[in-house]
Parts: structure tokens; C-alpha cells; sequence
């Protein structure tokens, strides 16, 4: 059987603490049974980011390697975490940094784009049976410094690494999809099941990194924006923006309220 691939992305939003990596650990074997081979794209824990640029905040004029070093620590740590929670969970898995699949970026800054992977190292991982690990946000220049993708980066990682695996790419959130307003502030919001690319910049860039929204775009690869194990979410890059009909949107609110959650949130670029 041949088996279809698809990247993953766990976001902050989603892995706030170590706690929630079970929750991570489940979404990868659904799509395990479903006969895929899964690439795991993962950011650092909920405020890590943060607290890692603030300790290097009393440096003047930094260099951005320096910096880069520091920052992506975080997502260092958070993918060794998903890796030995897989393991223990009995699913093999293998972290894969920037440097052992050749991730190359534009240049060395902190808001950077990448240009090139090996693939075929992921592939080599994904057909020995392991979960590929991957911190998102993360990269090399062409004379090895590491350079980030900016704020909400993990997002284009995971866009990256699907266009050149030509695999399916679902970013997962805390919230079920995009909407045409915040849900947690209206009751009106309404949920699209499909998006057009201009139409997700619009009013989901709080949602999904601008960046991966204009990659994808760019390079005419659909993806899904999703929660934790719902089956339904919102497909980005269609023709037309569609709505979820009123009817849907009722059953799916009565299977999402059957069963029990621990993940809440109105969302963000995580």
C-alpha cells in the first residue's frame, strides 16, 4: 500500500504546556491509522518565544544569529518533548533539525523565507515507519547561521515542507477553523468551510501567519486549518469562499459538545 503523507503543525496555541502533548500524540495516530505517514511540525511551549526574546533584550544592535541561537531553543525543546512522548506512546519517532534536512533560508535575519530542503531525508525517516519531528520557525542560511521565520513562522515550516514532500498539510489551532469575525467575541461568527487565499488574509491572518497564507498562495498548495481532532475544518485555497450551512454548523456543534475538550481559545497565529 502506498502511503500518503501529511504535515502536521502543533502550534503553541495547541501545546501550551508539556501537558498537552497527549493531546498532540492523539492527532498523529488518527491520521496514523488513516494509513498516512506523518511529519510533525511543532513551535515552542505557549510563552516560550517570548520569554526567550526578553532575555536577550538588554543587548544593544544583537547579531541575528546570536539571537536566532537563543530563540529557537524553544522549538528545540518542544520537538524533543512530542519525540519522547511519541515513544513512550509506542509510536517510533525521529526529530529532524533544520541542519539534517538541508532547510535552507534566504538569509540569516529573524523574519526570513526559506528556498530549500532535502526531502528525501524526511522520506527516509517517514518509510522506516517513525514520525518525522520537525521544529517549525527554524532554519539555516546558506553559511549555516540558523535564521527564524518570524512571529508565527511554524505555519510556513509546515506549508514548506508539504509543498516539497507533495503532501497534504493540515495547521492545527485552538479554534475549529476560520471565521468571518472572532468567535469568542460574537455569536454571529460564522465558519468557512472553504476560503479563497485572498479572502483567508483577509480575516484569517490572525488565524494562519500572512507569510504561509502568501507561500501557499504562491506555489498553488491547499491546506486545512483545524482543531485537535475534529475531522472538519476549514479548507484554505479554494476558488470561492464558502460558508458551513447553518445545518452543518448545528450538527457539528452538537458532535464537538458530545464529546469532552480541554483545548479553548479564540485562536492566534501560533
Amino acid at each position: 500500500m502506498r502511503h500518503k503523507i501529511i504535515v502536521l503543525k502543533f502550534g503553541s496555541s495547541v501545546l501550551r504546556t508539556a501537558n498537552d502533548l497527549p493531546d498532540a500524540i492523539h492527532e498523529i495516530y488518527r491520521w496514523i491509522r488513516k494509513q498516512y505517514r506523518v511529519v510533525a511540525v511543532v513551535s515552542a511551549l505557549s510563552g516560550e518565544t517570548d520569554r526567550l526574546l526578553n532575555s536577550v533584550a538588554q543587548y544593544q544592535n544583537p547579531q541575528p544569529d546570536s539571537v536566532a541561537r537563543i530563540v529557537a531553543t524553544g522549538e528545540e525543546i518542544a520537538t524533543a518533548l512530542l519525540a519522547l512522548e511519541l515513544d513512550r506512546f509506542g509510536l517510533p519517532a525521529q526529530v529532524l533539525d533544520a541542519s539534517q534536512i538541508q532547510l535552507i533560508a534566504d538569509t540569516c535575519g529573524n523574519d526570513t523565507e526559506p528556498v530549500s530542503v532535502n526531502a528525501e531525508q524526511i522520506q527516509a525517516v517517514l518509510k522506516r515507519g517513525r514520525v518525522a519531528v520537525v521544529p517549525g520557525f527554524v532554519a539555516r542560511d546558506r553559511q549555516g547561521r540558523v535564521a527564524l521565520f518570524g512571529r508565527g513562522g511554524s505555519d510556513l515550516s509546515a506549508l514548506f515542507l508539504a509543498k516539497a514532500l507533495s503532501a497534504e498539510c493540515r495547521l492545527i489551532k485552538d479554534v475549529d477553523g476560520i471565521f468571518d469575525r472572532d468567535p469568542a467575541s460574537s455569536s454571529a461568527a460564522r465558519r468557512f468551510e472553504e476560503i479563497t487565499f485572498t479572502d483567508a488574509l483577509s480575516v484569517g491572518a490572525r488565524i494562519v501567519q500572512p507569510k504561509g497564507i502568501v507561500f501557499a498562495e504562491r506555489t498553488g498548495i491547499q491546506f486545512e486549518v483545524a482543531k485537535v481532532g475534529e475531522s472538519e475544518g476549514t479548507k484554505v485555497g479554494s476558488r470561492q469562499s464558502v460558508f458551513y450551512s447553518s445545518r452543518t454548523e448545528s450538527k457539528h456543534q452538537q458532535l464537538s459538545t458530545s464529546v469532552p475538550c480541554a483545548l479553548a481559545g479564540v485562536g492566534g497565529v501560533a
